[in-house]
């Protein structure tokens, strides 16, 4: 599948326990170009406004928390 493609920003909606959750954007030479730890609720969203200042292209959204970290493409174009 293709990964998700966004413009200017998106949101993470979060479906977890509540805690610390931080939010990681790599990209493909594996440097973090955003992060930030964010105190999270079940269902609540998160914007990310960095996607319209980067270079078009492949990144991995890396969201970790107590839990565990999950890892997700995401392209900006």
């Amino acid at each position: 599948a293709d990964p998700p493609t966004t413009a200017r920003q998106f949101t993470v909606q979060w479906n977890g326990q509540a805690g610390r959750v931080t939010m990681e954007l790599v990209d493909l030479r594996g440097r973090a170009v955003y992060q930030e730890a964010v105190a999270m609720t079940n269902g609540m969203q998160h914007q990310i406004p960095m996607a319209g200042q980067l270079t078009p292209g492949a990144y991995s959204l890396r969201v970790s928390s107590a839990q565990g970290t999950s890892e997700q493409r995401v392209m900006i174009r």
